[in-house]
């Protein structure tokens, strides 16, 4: 009788925790339904684990539905990370340089994918919350053949994105804190658009 006691308090707790899951995850898909898109100021912080070092950037982020984005870099160097929904140009003006790959190889877009596509992500990722405190969500992936081993997204009280987390397949951290959002940003389809200037060393990722 107690083993069945156990038994049965554990499937309770799983079934009150799957419900937390979905609830949550289903609050955020209708706090960005109707939104097209958010601009912020972002702090970056990568800390590289084979070397024990932090590199801290810092700059303005637009993000758009359909995987439109662009990351544009003040501090320290200038970069500039756009996408047009095909195309990942990352540009680097003081090495002369501009890497192009395709959109949906760029771990950098999954963020977007969950804001704005409202997939199943409990299909692709194993999930867990704890949103005592705004909601902190951890996603990790189920697949083994990602750059990406976990992706934390963190919402305020008000289901605004404040922080994301990403540790690669050799424990790098990338932390992004976002402030002065914006929803609903105005810029069109042009503005996820890069035109190479001349001279630049063009690198073609596949």
């Amino acid at each position: 009788m107690k083993n069945l006691l156990i038994v049965t308090l554990c499937l309770m707790s799983l079934t009150i925790f799957a419900s937390s899951i979905q609830e949550n995850l289903q609050k955020i898909q209708d706090k960005y339904k109707d939104i097209t898109g958010f601009e912020a100021n972002f702090e970056q912080n990568f800390y590289h684990k084979a070397y024990k070092k932090d590199k801290k950037s810092s700059g303005e982020v637009v993000f758009k539905k359909e995987l439109f984005m662009k990351w544009s870099y003040n501090s320290p160097e200038r970069k500039y990370i756009i996408s047009n929904q095909e195309k990942l140009w990352v540009y680097e003006p003081e090495n002369e340089q501009v890497f192009i790959s395709e959109v949906k190889k760029s771990e950098l877009t999954q963020i977007s994918r969950f804001l704005f596509q409202h997939e199943d992500l409990q299909k692709e990722y194993d999930i867990t919350i704890d949103d005592k405190n705004g909601v902190v969500m951890d996603l990790t992936p189920k697949s083994k053949d990602l750059s990406y081993k976990k992706i934390t997204l963190t919402f305020s009280s008000e289901l605004k994105l404040t922080k994301t987390e990403m540790i690669d397949q050799f424990d790098n951290v990338n932390t992004i804190a976002y402030s002065n959002i914006k929803l609903n940003p105005t810029q069109d389809k042009s503005f996820f658009e890069f035109k190479i200037p001349e001279g630049i060393e063009v690198i073609e990722q596949k």
